[in-house]
């Protein structure tokens, strides 16, 4: 019996974690499951409080093909996705072909994409496959462009499409909208906010910092041509998911490429096309 005992403790020691996994169930997101890839593509897909996020799958390689690699992960390998999250894509929809000109995207695909979550769907498109070199996506079905989702009818497939929307005045058509990038360590999400604050970049970094930080005035910026310097009154470093907030949702609405962020002691960020201060 103590025998058996022993062989039965090296046994379950033996056994993976992940196994554990499998065989009992976890609906957490394990850090420990996505070390085992080298990096992860970033999807856009539906959480269970029903908000588009940007989640971060891993992948054993970024595929040469990243369109193609993207695409799987949204539809025929939509069922691996972290329990909680689903992709708006229909997932048996097929990508006949695609292309890239001028910036735009062009994915044909199969009837099926027309049974997708409407406007999720177009907006998980255009936040997963728009970047610096593609700026809009464009669907054609049966040779025919798709321009209504079910019951969402749209322009244009591109990152200005409003997501999550968050409303702080209930004066709709007196506020101006700001969509802020949230980043957390497995996934983004990205929050259109309206608000009648006049100012974008005061209220991009009231929304990331603590937002006494403006109104102590505690930072102060200069925006000149395609520079913008912002100064923080601040001694410790920002996070990187918190870096990682500010830059890419000021470049995203204030449209700057070079940037700048300041503390009191030493500087922050400065893009990388800046080559002098």
């Amino acid at each position: 019996i103590i025998l058996i005992l022993i062989v039965l403790t090296i046994t379950l020691v033996a056994i993976p974690k992940s196994t554990y996994q499998k065989l009992f169930g976890n609906n957490k997101i394990d850090d420990s499951i996505n070390n085992i890839y080298e990096t992860h593509q970033i999807v856009y897909v539906i959480n269970s409080d029903q908000k588009l996020v940007g989640l971060k799958v891993g992948v054993s390689e970024i595929e040469e093909d990243q369109i193609i690699q993207k695409w799987n992960l949204l539809t025929k390998e939509s069922s691996n996705l972290p329990a909680g999250y689903v992709s708006p894509i229909n997932q048996n929809t097929i990508m006949i072909d695609y292309q890239i000109n001028n910036n735009i995207l062009t994915l044909n695909l199969s009837e099926e994409f027309l049974n997708s979550n409407g406007k999720m769907a177009i907006s998980s498109l255009a936040w997963t496959f728009c970047d610096e070199e593609i700026k809009e996506v464009v669907v054609l079905i049966n040779g025919g462009v798709l321009s209504k989702l079910n019951d969402y009818e749209f322009k244009r497939i591109n990152k200005e499409i409003c997501v999550n929307y968050e409303f702080e005045s209930m004066f709709v058509y007196e506020t101006i909208s700001t969509t802020v990038i949230h980043y957390y360590d497995d996934y983004l999400i990205p929050v259109t906010y309206f608000h009648k604050t006049s100012d974008q970049c005061d209220f991009i970094v009231s929304k990331i910092l603590d937002k006494n930080i403006v109104n102590d005035e505690k930072y102060d910026y200069k925006l000149e041509n395609d520079l913008l310097v912002i100064n923080l009154g601040i001694t410790e470093l920002l996070s990187s998911n918190e870096l990682s907030s500010l830059v890419e949702s000021i470049e995203f609405n204030l449209k700057v490429s070079n940037l700048v962020i300041n503390g009191i002691e030493s500087v922050i960020y400065k893009s990388d096309s800046i080559e002098e201060l």
